[in-house]
């Protein structure tokens, strides 16, 4: 009988054919080296090592992973098959957007259970790679999922094949990415209705009277870009409008060693007039850069937003309007 997967064992793809019979060929001469390990009563990792003895005709050995010792159990499978995969960007952006996917359904139980944020830095991504993965995971076919995984398609590929019909996603798999950003143009032109709300983005507290009232439509968002000694002013701003955070996501520069420090982040307060849109649904935690508000303006190139983008603040993106409220 066949013991069951973990969930969180699916977080990393399975090795190739090739990959998988050289870890054969390894067992068969060395013997199985690593301990499968269990949880509960299902493999959290190990499952190449187990079809391999399985194949083999070997009694595969086990040991019980134990969360007072071992931790977290998705940081625990991530870090050691960090260490041991070889997988291209858009496996690791899958991978990172299955951890962001598993934790919204498992509790914490460690405090250094690991982030997307933080398997982004160590896998070597972008939080661009990672949005666009949650993107494919939550509106892509099982089979365009799995051609990312598998190592068959780059996730920048699949994405835009992830806002076709699903009925219409697997005739686009084969086709070239120009064609297929042709088709998704034209789709767009034909049949979807622009969004019709503003997004307004503070970078800057101090460009706008946070006393006076925002030209707002009745359905706009509202993004605050502040540092932590604003955030008492910040508040009192989205209130005066009548708007509450509905999400803060924390924006992290990265230090002259290229490591990433956690001392006065900035801070994207993100709040919504008389909507909830599904255009931020996705968007990571954090994001860790040399220009994290500028990473973060990235990111928003991939919504769907509708009629104004106005930005208050020094460094404007191309096309945005300009706002100010003194």
């Amino acid at each position: 009988m066949m013991m069951k997967f973990h969930d969180i064992a699916g977080i990393f793809p399975m090795m190739s054919e090739h990959e998988f019979n050289e870890l054969k060929s390894d067992i068969t001469v060395n013997g199985l080296r690593e301990p499968i390990v269990v949880y509960g009563d299902k493999i959290i990792d190990g499952r190449n090592r187990y079809k391999a003895c399985k194949e083999l005709g070997i009694e595969p050995k086990f040991c019980l992973f134990n969360p007072e010792i071992h931790g977290d159990p998705i940081a625990f499978v991530a870090s050691l098959n960090l260490q041991r995969r070889h997988l291209n960007s858009s496996q690791k952006a899958m991978v990172a957007a299955n951890i962001a996917t598993l934790k919204q359904g498992h509790k914490k139980t460690d405090e250094n259970q690991i982030t997307q944020t933080e398997a982004a830095q160590h896998l070597g991504i972008s939080e661009h790679s990672i949005f666009r993965a949650t993107k494919v995971k939550r509106n892509g076919i099982p089979e365009l999922e799995q051609a990312v995984m598998d190592g068959k398609m780059a996730v920048s590929k699949a994405y835009f094949i992830s806002e076709a019909p699903k009925d219409q996603q697997s005739s686009l798999m084969d086709k070239p990415l120009k064609e297929i950003k042709s088709y998704r143009a034209e789709k767009t032109e034909m049949d979807i209705q622009p969004v019709n709300y503003d997004l307004i983005f503070i970078e800057d507290l101090s460009a706008i009277n946070v006393s006076s009232t925002l030209p707002l439509k009745n359905d706009s968002i509202i993004v605050l870009s502040i540092k932590p000694a604003e955030l008492v002013e910040a508040i009192g701003f989205l209130k005066a409008h009548n708007l509450t955070s509905e999400k803060t996501l924390i924006c992290h520069s990265k230090s002259p060693e290229a490591k990433w420090t956690k001392t006065n982040p900035t801070y994207c307060l993100i709040a919504y007039k008389n909507i909830i849109s599904e255009a931020f649904k996705d968007l990571p935690d954090a994001i860790i850069s040399d220009e994290p508000t500028a990473s973060f303006i990235e990111l928003l190139s991939d919504t769907p937003i509708g009629s104004l983008r106005a930005f208050a603040g020094d460094n404007p993106p191309p096309n945005w309007e300009v706002l100010s409220c003194k």
